[in-house]
C-alpha cells in the first residue's frame, strides 16, 4: 500500500507541476502575440489559460512524468537510506526533475523547444520554479495516509480535466 500511496502522491505533484507550468507557457505565448502579431484582448486571455490549462496540461504532465519519475523513485529511499528529512531536498528533485524533463524533450525526443514558456531565460526559470514547488508539495504529503477528502478531490479535478476540454471546444464555435 505504501508504494501504491507513494506513486499516487508522485503523479499528483507531477499533475501540479505541469498545472502550475500552463499557464507560464501561455503567457509567454500572448506575450509574443501581442508583441509582434496582433493586440490580445481578456477573452483571448481566458480562453488560452484555460485552453492551455486543460489541453496542454495532460500533455505537459507527461513530459514532466519523463523527469519525475526516475527522480523521485531513485532520490525518495536514498533520502530515506541517509535519513535527510529536508523539505528543500524534494524541491530540488523536483526543480532537477523538471530540468531533466524539459532537456530530454528538447534534445532527444523532438530537437526543438516545445514548451513555450523555456525558450528563454526568466521562462525557464520560471518552469523549474514550477518544479520546485512540486518537489515540496510532494515532501508535504506523501508520507500522509490517503484520505477520502483527497481521493474525492482527486476525482472531481480528474474529471474536470476530462469535462472541460469538450466544454472549451462548445464555448469557441
Amino acid at each position: 500500500m505504501r508504494i501504491l500511496r507513494f506513486f499516487i502522491y508522485l503523479f499528483c505533484a507531477t499533475a501540479f507541476a505541469s498545472l502550475l507550468s500552463a499557464p507560464i507557457s501561455s503567457f509567454f505565448s500572448l506575450y509574443w502575440i501581442d508583441t509582434y502579431v496582433d493586440s490580445v484582448s481578456v477573452a483571448d486571455i481566458v480562453f488560452t489559460l484555460l485552453s492551455d490549462i486543460f489541453n496542454y496540461g495532460p500533455t505537459l504532465f507527461l513530459i514532466y512524468l519523463i523527469g519525475f519519475l526516475p527522480t523521485f523513485i531513485i532520490g525518495t529511499p536514498l533520502l530515506s537510506y541517509f535519513k535527510i528529512r529536508s523539505v528543500i531536498t524534494f524541491g530540488l528533485f523536483g526543480l532537477c526533475s523538471v530540468m531533466v524533463s524539459i532537456f530530454l524533450v528538447q534534445e532527444v525526443i523532438i530537437g526543438t523547444k516545445v514548451i513555450s514558456g523555456s525558450r528563454t531565460s526568466f521562462g525557464l526559470a520560471l518552469h523549474y520554479l514550477t518544479g520546485f514547488f512540486a518537489g515540496l508539495y510532494f515532501a508535504s504529503t506523501y508520507k500522509n495516509k490517503l484520505s477520502a477528502k483527497f481521493i474525492f478531490s482527486s476525482v472531481v479535478v480528474i474529471l474536470l480535466f476530462i469535462v472541460a476540454p469538450k466544454m472549451l471546444n462548445i464555448f469557441s464555435q
